[in-house]
């Protein structure tokens, strides 16, 4: 295993997301249409069963269900 220090230990968070999304494509668990800036992920249904109760609180399934509720129009004074 490497080891790193100071500044070497920075993390790009696109980086770590898109690994994220990669792994869940490859359990099935997301649909992936495009590549690079167009990419678009669809949550399968063996998806919306496992990632419902993942341990570190990112739920997924609840994230494609916001495009369904209305959205809130906020009045400016």
């Amino acid at each position: 295993m490497q080891e790193f220090s100071g500044q070497d230990r920075a993390i790009n968070p696109f980086a770590l997301g898109a690994a994220y999304l990669e792994y869940c494509v490859k359990q099935g668990w997301l649909a992936k249409t495009g590549e690079g800036e167009t990419a678009q992920y669809e949550l399968t249904e063996l998806g919306e069963k496992k990632l419902a109760n993942v341990p570190f609180n990112f739920d997924l399934s609840k994230l494609t269900k916001t495009a369904d509720k209305k959205k809130r129009h906020h009045r400016t004074r």
